[in-house]
């Protein structure tokens, strides 16, 4: 008899650790296929994203660094809400409620017209701190990010709010 549920023990295990690595094969191959849809438009958009990320990660580490480089005031709103929707949020979960709030952004703007890459990562950051303080200041139980629209409402030769 003890022959026997060691046999079946021994079979259930090999059946359960065969269908475990079969799952997780299954999930790679899925996530390859995923990424091998990606249209060249969607890996250039991931892409940019990803470099931003890069860049303000790299002004946080140092804080005094400045390289010149610039972007046009149009990339510069996109790259913005294009990073902090990519990282933070979740447009596709269900909210039974949704608070809307307005905030302002006031970018500066160099000679050229174009935002510095110095002054992009730091409004970055200060664009994450409202968003974030927004958010825990809502009253929701539950709660997330769903999605953030940077609209310009006025531009100057010196600023974009």
């Amino acid at each position: 008899m003890r022959t026997s549920i060691y046999l079946l023990g021994a079979v259930f295990l090999a059946a359960t650790l065969l269908f475990v690595f079969s799952c997780s094969k299954e999930e790679e191959k899925s996530e390859n296929q995923q990424q091998a849809v990606r249209t060249a438009y969607e890996q250039q958009v991931n892409k940019a994203i990803k470099d931003f990320k890069q860049k303000v990660a790299y002004y946080h580490e140092n804080p005094g660094y400045k390289n010149g480089e610039s972007v046009s005031a149009d990339s510069a709103l996109w790259l913005l809400e294009a990073t902090i929707n990519y990282s933070h949020a979740f447009p596709n979960e269900f909210y039974g409620e949704i608070l809307t709030e307005d905030l302002s952004l006031v970018v500066p703007k160099n000679s050229s017209g174009e935002v510095d890459m110095d002054v992009l990562a730091q409004k970055y950051d200060e664009m994450k701190l409202d968003i974030t303080t927004a958010y825990y200041n809502s009253t929701f139980e539950n709660k997330g990010l769903v999605l953030v629209d940077l609209s310009e409402t006025s531009q100057t030769g010196d600023e974009i709010t």
